[in-house]
């Protein structure tokens, strides 16, 4: 995988760690890497993240704890899921995503001073229009 693929939104709302577990299993998920395939260096993408080793660190340990990746000690991490594998966490993505956008909606309607009542109402609303 390309170090050029990592690119995150550090103002986003969604922590750095869990945009590159979204990355990488998208990445798998499109085809674009495959088993077998090694990722960046804890420290080489840390450098090109311009973040702190710890939170690839946290990414990779989260992905090889869901056995997307196995990590090889001084040999780096590689991809060990196959795609079908992923479809199955795919849902758990999307809740995920939907989530974290939740969140960002919600954090911009308080600094203009609109509760979460009132956003939800605002939401059912332009359902019952449609």
């Amino acid at each position: 995988m390309q170090l050029e693929s990592f690119k995150v939104e550090y103002h986003s709302g969604i922590p750095v760690y869990k945009q590159i577990i979204n990355i990488v299993k998208t990445a798998l998920l499109n085809s674009e890497i495959i088993i077998g395939d090694k990722l960046p260096s804890i420290r080489s993408l840390a450098v090109r993240l311009n973040i702190n080793p710890n939170t690839v660190a946290k990414a990779y340990r989260e992905l090889e704890l869901t056995n997307v990746i196995e990590s090889a000690g001084r040999n780096g991490s590689r991809i060990s899921a196959s795609k079908d594998k992923i479809n199955g966490i795919t849902e758990e993505m999307k809740k995920e995503k939907m989530d974290e956008i939740y969140k960002r909606v919600l954090s911009e309607a308080k600094s203009y001073s609109i509760s979460e009542a009132d956003l939800k109402k605002m939401f059912t609303k332009d359902e019952k229009d449609e």
